[in-house]
């Protein structure tokens, strides 16, 4: 009974230490199992995050300096487009200012042609009328010439006897006298003024206007009476009072008179015509120069206007550019950003993956126990070994009494 009581307790012994050995030993496999699925959720994590990072640094740097460059070059175009548009709007005024000067010079120039025009028909149209009255011996009248407002009186003064000639080989002539060359004026009543003093003629008529004053239309007659023998007066309107009574109303017509005042318009007509011709050649270079200035300026202004196509295809490929280098920077960014998440996410899991790692390795492994209960089992089982064997002839000896 003792012998089975022991192989009992050396079995129960056994079955104690192989459960106790047991469980230690899948205590330290499961601690194995867990650091070394730390270690590699560890390594997993590292690698990740090494990987997020060297992707968020080939990203580089958000702000390129192509999209820099771009920017400038887009500033630039739009700049160039603007002064492109505004050197039209500026060409277009100009060739707008230029146009009425060229209208101004054109009208300027037509007015002096037309103007010179005139005068040279009429200076044609007297001229031939004066040469009409030429004859064989010029009259003495072709040598005469009085101031403006002065031919009436001085028609009146010698009349038909201008018609004379100063040539002496002529049925009528004017002789020259030398006495008379120097001929004494007569003593004037105030308000009579020497017809000489507004008259150019040779010195044959000298006498005979030494003779002849000029005196105001309402005095003339009154003054009249008292003139010396020999002695005329005149108005400026063609009025003659003779000292002898005769009196020649500036009604009267005088062919001298309308002579006179031919000459007296075609000398003012030749003067007007040389001083014409020049004004005209001045107003013509004028108009020149305007319609060359105006004919650059629209030239100027097809120019000017084909810059700003040129301009804004620029602006529009700079534009692209650059809204195509945004469009790629925009996804950088927000791969840069999701990168960035990534990588401070995982930096958090590596300290975690880290902190499990270190508490695995802090729990040490039960070797030594797992040793020691191990060479407890097999003690055991040798023990109940023996045990066993010293109850067997214990147990033959009762099988017959049970048999």
């Amino acid at each position: 009974l003792a012998t089975e009581d022991a192989r009992k307790a050396a079995d129960a012994e056994v079955e104690r230490l192989a459960g106790t050995l047991a469980a230690v030993e899948a205590r330290a496999n499961a601690e194995s199992a867990r650091k070394r699925d730390a270690e590699a959720r560890l390594a997993r994590v590292v690698s990740q995050f090494e990987q997020a990072k060297r992707e968020r640094e080939a990203l580089g740097p958000l702000e390129t300096p192509e999209l820099a460059v771009a920017r400038t070059t887009l500033e630039t175009a739009q700049a160039e487009l603007t002064a492109a548009r505004e050197a039209v709007e500026a060409a277009e005024a100009a060739r707008g200012d230029l146009a009425r000067v060229e209208a101004e010079a054109r009208t300027a120039a037509r007015a002096a042609e037309d103007r010179l025009g005139r005068l040279q028909t009429e200076a044609r149209g007297l001229a031939q009328l004066l040469v009409s009255g030429k004859r064989d011996h010029p009259p003495a009248l072709d040598k005469v010439s009085a101031a403006k407002g002065y031919e009436a009186a001085l028609a009146a003064a010698l009349g038909d006897d201008l018609d004379a000639a100063l040539d002496a080989r002529a049925a009528a002539h004017w002789a020259k006298l030398e006495k008379w060359a120097d001929a004494p004026s007569p003593v004037w009543p105030e308000g009579v003024t020497p017809l000489a003093d507004h008259v150019t003629a040779p010195v044959e008529l000298a006498a005979r206007l030494a003779f002849c004053g000029v005196a105001p239309k309402e005095r003339i007659a009154a003054l009249a009476k008292t003139l010396p023998t020999g002695a005329r007066l005149v108005t400026v309107e063609g009025d003659l009072y003779r000292w002898d009574g005769f009196v020649s109303r500036a009604e009267a017509p005088r062919p001298a008179a309308v002579r006179l005042a031919q000459r007296t318009r075609l000398a003012e007509l030749e003067a007007e015509i040389d001083t014409g011709k020049p004004a005209l050649e001045a107003a013509q270079t004028a108009q020149k120069s305007a319609t060359e200035a105006f004919r650059a300026a629209e030239e100027a202004v097809k120019t000017a206007r084909l810059k700003p196509f040129a301009a804004d295809k620029t602006v529009v490929a700079a534009r692209d550019q650059v809204e195509s280098l945004m469009r790629d920077q925009t996804r950088r960014e927000a791969r840069a950003q999701a990168l960035d998440e990534t990588v401070a996410r995982l930096d958090g899991e590596v300290a975690e993956a880290q902190a499990a790692l270190e508490a695995a390795q802090s729990v040490e492994a039960p070797s030594e126990t797992i040793a020691g209960l191990r060479d407890e089992l097999a003690a055991a089982r040798v023990a109940a070994d023996a045990a066993r064997q010293a109850a067997q002839p214990q147990q033959s000896a009762d099988h017959p009494r049970q048999r």
